[in-house]
């Protein structure tokens, strides 16, 4: 676990949105890391969004099937949980995309 003085990520008290340190980031794969910055940057960014961001260096664009982009965040979700966060996505019928939650500890 990590100490409280290394917590990575906090909500901005002017903007709302989180400002993430080293931390979280090294922890992260490069393509996890990059999903986690447009999550946190976009709350409600939508698959195909977080596909093309992640990818845009690929000249192919990435893998077609949408289970390699939730792979990813899979396996981000586990590195995630030791700084008490998650990416989760909406379901459903509401509208919107992928979000960052804070877990309880």
């Amino acid at each position: 676990m990590v100490r409280a003085q290394e917590i990575a990520v906090r909500l901005c008290p002017r903007c709302g949105q989180f400002e993430m340190r080293d931390a979280v980031l090294t922890a992260l794969t490069a393509a996890q890391a990059r999903i986690f910055q447009a999550v946190a940057q976009r709350p409600g960014i939508l698959a195909s969004q977080l596909r093309e961001i992640v990818w845009a260096h690929d000249i192919d664009g990435g893998p077609e099937d949408f289970k390699a982009l939730h792979v990813h965040i899979h396996g981000a979700n586990k590195r995630l949980k030791q700084f008490n966060l998650a990416i989760r996505g909406v379901r459903g019928d509401h509208v919107g995309g992928y979000y960052l939650e804070t877990l309880e500890q």
